[in-house]
């Protein structure tokens, strides 16, 4: 029998998926939406709540799970269909998003819809974060430089000059 620990995994799995998979939806909304003119939109909104969702799994699936039995770190998620050596198969973050993304996915679309289509569409939510991160990124190292411009431009001329 699977111990609570492990069924939590899987339902985080699920839920996991379900997230991928309303994210792909608003974002393909969302784009209609662009297409036809629309700049901010309620599809657009839902996505980037979804994001969101994703970013907070993501930043906890990070911590991963010690097994103080082999005393060692193992990656967060496991696949209920995934096996190796008789246990569940471990998954990265991105690995999950792909698994269960692609499971509800399948529940929500054709269930003949080819693996290439699903992992395309699986791949928008991933590519959403990046975008986010990078963004971050950017305006972090950007007002960090300001600060430190203006300290530097704050010190007198005399301690720069050292």
């Amino acid at each position: 029998m699977a111990s609570g620990s492990s069924i939590e995994r899987y339902r985080i799995g699920d839920q996991l998926g379900e997230i991928v998979a309303a994210a792909v939806c608003a974002i393909g909304r969302a784009l209609v939406g662009q297409c036809s003119g629309d700049t901010q939109t309620e599809a657009q909104q839902t996505a980037a709540i979804q994001l969101a969702r994703l970013s907070a799994i993501l930043r906890v699936s990070r911590v991963g799970s010690f097994d103080t039995d082999g005393r060692r770190r193992e990656a967060y998620f496991t696949a209920k269909d995934k096996t190796y050596g008789g246990a569940p198969s471990r998954m990265s973050f991105d690995e999950a998003v792909q698994h269960y993304g692609k499971i509800a996915l399948r529940k929500r679309l054709a269930s003949d819809t080819s693996e290439a289509v699903l992992r395309e569409l699986v791949s928008w939510p991933l590519h959403g974060l990046d975008c986010t991160f990078d963004h971050f990124l950017r305006r972090v190292t950007a007002r960090t430089a300001r600060q430190n411009s203006q300290k530097w431009l704050a010190e007198p001329q005399a301690a720069r000059s050292r």
